[in-house]
Order: structure tokens, then sequence, then C-alpha cells
């Protein structure tokens, strides 16, 4: 179900030409105090509304026709700032390299022998909140390198999905405004990955996802539990991706999980997951924030130690591919993605810009008409 690839090898720009695939890139800062962001920058992303479905019959668009930005921001591990906006394809360009354009949002990676330097001009316009996100994010680190001597990949089964991470432990800086006198400036530990495949996320066999990652302080930890739809036991793939850039498979790993409990919206959840090698703890992961929840979709910030006293902080996510899209849950998701290409949801400003503000962002957004008679009935 998962192969990793190359980090100094681009996403085939042929992927984009495929109706139904995606090719997402992944961007996170977190510092000791959960204050964070997390950029996803995509084609095909499979949670747009509309385009799974679409892709479970054969009608999708080719991916390259559904660009997306994602950014979410954390103060104190609360979101205090978020934006899903599917583009128009006219108004975003990408070389098929490093560098992307986003409207008026600019992303650039380029190397420069072992180092790979990365560089985010944010200028996202975010309607519902009538407010502008403006910033940068920028670091630089090594390349990973698979064993430390570049070798084929990892003895994992060959599939059609790509997952490879980009750059070795290190620490960037965000600055970011946005409502006047809000923003957030810091300095904080830096994941990057990226994940590709000429299939959808729903038709690659997959029941659950889980993928998460702890902040070492000289490695990261990275571990994979994907649930097969046969319900089998899912084996644990773990990784160590040391500041040096050398990046090896984790062997003979053993999982530990409590009884699953189901979330409101019915999906899977745990409330912490271990893992040991030969008796010993190699990875004990636990949430200290839920930041994201949904029908198919949940993204804690979490706490984890290993077999040393050492706290380290992380994310984790889940994702239920079969529950991805589903016509039941699409008017919610419409909810929360602002769209170019469509009529958004009247409700879209109490999921898009400032999360303090949702309500009064809601009301301001209403037809002036509407919003009189609001008030009137409010002072009866």
């Amino acid at each position: 179900m998962l192969f990793v690839d190359d980090a100094r090898s681009p996403v085939p720009p042929a992927t984009l030409a495929v109706q139904g695939g995606f090719a997402w890139w992944y961007a996170e800062l977190l510092d000791q105090d959960e204050n964070g962001v997390v950029l996803i920058w995509s084609y095909g992303l499979p949670f747009l509304p509309g385009y799974t479905s679409a892709a479970r019959k054969a009608k999708a668009k080719p991916a390259g026709e559904r660009p997306s930005l994602n950014v979410a921001i954390y103060r104190n591990g609360k979101p205090c700032f978020y934006s899903l906006r599917e583009f128009a394809a006219r108004d975003v360009r990408w070389d098929g390299e490093g560098h992307w354009v986003y409207g008026d949002t600019e992303i650039t990676s380029v190397d420069h022998g072992d180092k790979r330097h990365l560089s985010i001009r944010l200028n996202l316009p975010v309607k519902a909140s009538n407010t502008t996100l403006k910033g940068t994010v920028q670091f630089s680190g090594n390349i990973p390198n698979r064993h430390g001597d570049g070798q084929q990949p990892f003895p994992i089964p060959r599939s059609a999905h790509a997952w490879t991470p980009l750059v070795a432990p290190t620490l960037g800086r965000a600055s970011l405004q946005w409502g006047g006198e809000d923003g957030l400036n810091l300095q904080g530990r830096v994941y990057h990955d990226r994940n590709w495949s000429k299939r959808g996320l729903h038709d690659l066999g997959i029941e659950t996802w889980v993928w998460g990652r702890a902040a070492f302080a000289n490695e990261d930890r990275i571990f994979y539990l994907l649930f097969g739809e046969n319900d089998a036991p899912p084996v644990p793939v773990g990784f160590r991706l040391a500041k040096s850039g050398i990046f090896t498979l984790e062997k003979e790993l053993t999982l530990e999980l409590p009884q699953a409990r189901q979330t409101a919206w019915g999906m899977p959840d745990w409330s912490h997951i271990t893992l040991r090698k030969r008796g010993r703890t190699w990875l004990h992961m636990k949430a200290s924030e839920v930041v994201d929840h949904g029908p198919f979709y949940l993204r804690k910030l979490t706490t984890a130690s290993g077999s040393r006293p050492e706290v380290a902080r992380g994310s984790l996510e889940i994702i239920a591919p079969r529950r991805i899209d589903l016509n039941r849950h699409r008017p919610l998701v419409q909810m929360r993605v602002e769209n170019d290409n469509r009529r958004n949801s009247m409700w879209l400003p109490l999921f898009q810009g400032e999360h303090d503000r949702k309500w009064s962002q809601l009301l301001q957004s209403l037809p002036g008409t509407l919003r009189r008679s609001l008030f009137r009935r409010g002072g009866r």
C-alpha cells in the first residue's frame, strides 16, 4: 500500500493528468508551546468536495484541474486561523520541480548540494473573513538519504502510493499576519514531506490510515499503521530521520493499541499508540489537543516518549479513505472549502478565517436586509 520515494526526484508531472490521482506537499512548523502552522499545497487533494466521489465513478477531472492550498495556524495548541481554498486551475502554476504559484502565494524549494531550502511567501485573501493572510515561512535542512547510502527503496511492497520525507529535522521560522493586529511569529521544528499517487486514496486498499511523527532532540520518529480493508491487523512501519539526513527503516516493531473508540463522526480513534522494539518502548504517543475533527479525517497535536526520559512534540493523523466524500457528508465539507469555481456555502465564515471571530464573520457576510431582520427580531 505504500512505498518510499526518492527525496531528490520530483513528483512525475504526468500524475497531474490522471483522473482521480493526487499529489500533495506538506510542511509543518511547531514549537514547544504548540504554536505552529501547517501548509498543504496540492493537486487532486482527495478531501475536496466532489473529487473522490467522481473518481469512484471513473468521472473525476485530472488532478491538475483541482489545485488547492490549505493553511492551518495554531496558538498554544488551539486553532486560531484556517483556510482551505480550491483555486481555478488557470491561477496555479508548477514548473514540475520546486516552484509553485497559487494566486499571489509563491512557494520555492531549491537544492544546494545536500541541503534543501524552502521559502513560502503567503498572500492569501480569505473571502469568508474579509481579510488576507500574509507572511513568510522559511527553513533549510539536509535532504533525506535512505540508509545513508542513497540506495533503492526500503523493502516495503511497491504500490501506487509514494510517500517521501523531503527535509531532515531542522528549525524554521514563520511570520504570519492577518486581521490587522493579529499574527504569529514563531521558530519551531520542521517536518516536510509529500504524497502522490496515480490512483485515488480510496482505491489503495486502505480501510484506516494512521500516521504519526514525533520530534525528538536529534531525530524524528515517524510511523504508519495502514489497516487493510479485510480487517487484517496492521503491520507497524517505523522510520528514524536524523538531522544528518540519514533515513532508516526501523525493523522488528510491535504494536500495542487500546480498544478503538468511535468519535461523534464515527471515526476510529485510540487514546494512545505504543510501538515497541524487542520489548522496549520505541514510541509512545498520546494526544494533547484535537485540532481537526470530521467525518473522514482526525488530526491531533501530540506528546510522545521513547525508551529515554525525553518528551517530544508531534502530530497524528487518522484518515478513513472509504468515508471520504460520501453524499451524506458533502454539504458539511463544502462549508469548509472556499472554491473559486463555484458558489460557496453561506456557512463558510464559521470555518474559514479567524477562529475567534467566526460568528461575527458569519453575521457580516449576510446580506444587509437579512442582517437587519435578525437584529430587529433579536430586539423584540
